[in-house]
């Protein structure tokens, strides 16, 4: 019983933890494709036609601050396996001790 939540537990811990990893990745390339596209933008202003260029920059900046709550969250979440997986060790842990102690 103990076990299956033990094992839950530990499996959210490295779900969230590789899925912060791979969330991680993917900012740093939007924050390099945000640069790019503000770049182009700066030149589209100076010829007169941003509209498009600078519709790109905000749609990445959103979509950058999108994955950095998306992280905020899968932090929260591995926080809150890890906050289950202690509470299970200790569950399980004090249903050992019982059991020693009858046994006396």
């Amino acid at each position: 019983m103990f076990q299956k939540s033990i094992d839950q537990a530990a499996a959210g811990i490295a779900k969230y933890a590789a899925k912060e990893i791979e969330l991680t990745a993917h900012k740093k390339v939007k924050i390099a494709d945000v640069a790019t596209a503000e770049a182009a933008a700066g030149g589209a202003y100076l010829d007169g036609t941003p509209g498009e260029h600078l519709d790109r920059v905000l749609r990445l900046q959103a979509e950058v601050r999108a994955i950095g709550m998306a992280i905020d969250t899968c932090r929260a979440r591995r926080a809150n396996a890890v906050r289950e997986k202690r509470e299970a060790d200790i569950a399980a842990l004090r249903k050992r001790v019982d059991g020693l102690e009858q046994e006396r």
